[in-house]
């Protein structure tokens, strides 16, 4: 068992943790308000060792007048727009090609991953990374770190992060089951994966 705390500054990076449990055959399951390119790119190598991986995001991302899918993605929602980069990541947004990232991380997503948003008035308060081994003890990260460049604590922000880290599958487990219920609530969650794909299209 092993357990720390990550603040992404003098007691641990999220992205640190991450670089370690992401593993050929793993198994993840993500709960984040974003899913930045930038914090894909800084992650590439290790998510496409991955067995597969599901995102839920905790915001209405996609999701228009709390039920309807929006058929016709435009890039104007709040939600979407951060997807393309917060606001500490304006650096990486000129160092790097944008358009080159999002056609790899879209095909990467069309391969691996299983995209759906949370639609309710209320957004899921917590974020979460569930790690699932096929040998070793499964893993999660639980707290405020989004998935974006300065939550994964790659880029500087003043935003103070508070997470939790534990290596123990038995605890893993019971957050597992808490993301399970909030993955399978077909009245609250709905599948964005298209959206999200139309998104990147956008991006190029």
């Amino acid at each position: 068992m092993e357990y720390g705390i990550l603040d992404n500054r003098t007691q641990g990076k999220v992205i640190d943790k991450l670089k370690e449990d992401l593993k050929s055959g793993t198994k993840v399951s993500i709960i984040s308000a974003y899913f930045t390119i930038f914090a894909y790119q800084e992650l590439r190598k290790e998510l496409n060792k991955i067995d597969s991986l599901r995102l839920l995001f905790s915001m209405p991302t996609f999701v228009e007048n709390k039920k309807d899918i929006n058929r016709e993605f435009k890039l104007s929602g709040s939600y979407e727009s951060g997807l393309a980069g917060d606001r500490y990541e304006m650096k990486l947004k000129n160092e790097l090609k944008q358009s080159e990232i999002a056609k790899e991380c879209a095909e990467w997503i069309r391969k691996k991953v299983e995209v759906r948003a949370y639609d309710e008035e209320h957004a899921l308060p917590q974020k979460m990374y569930i790690m699932e081994q096929n040998d070793g003890e499964d893993s999660y990260i639980f707290g405020s770190s989004d998935f974006t460049s300065s939550g994964l604590g790659v880029v500087s922000s003043n935003k103070s992060e508070m997470n939790t880290y534990m290596k123990d599958t038995i605890s893993t487990q019971a957050m597992l089951d808490l993301f399970n219920k909030a993955w399978t609530d077909n009245e609250k969650v709905k599948d964005v994966k298209k959206a999200l794909l139309i998104f990147h299209e956008v991006l190029t």
